[in-house]
């Protein structure tokens, strides 16, 4: 599936956002569902690709905010708490 770098706080056109053809990794068509990632806080969720913009470099993405979610940390096995003996 394609992957597309996006920046969570940025919004255009309403609810849309975007990311330079740069950012994308794979195939790139309109309309496409692709996954979307935010590599710094670790965020990835999915999308569609509304428009590609050849000229300006820039492809507008329907991000569908709710299934964004970052990785659940890995846990150990718990700590039993100390005793004093």
């Amino acid at each position: 599936m394609t992957k597309i770098r996006i920046d969570p706080n940025v919004r255009v056109r309403g609810n849309l956002t975007y990311a330079g053809l740069d950012d994308v990794t794979g195939e790139l068509k309109e309309h496409a569902e692709v996954e979307v990632y935010e590599p710094e806080s670790g965020l990835a969720g999915h999308g569609h690709v509304e428009q590609i913009d050849l000229e300006r470099g820039l492809v507008y993405v329907a991000v569908h905010w709710k299934t964004l979610s970052a990785p659940q940390a890995q846990r150990g096995p718990a700590t039993p708490p100390l005793l004093s003996v």
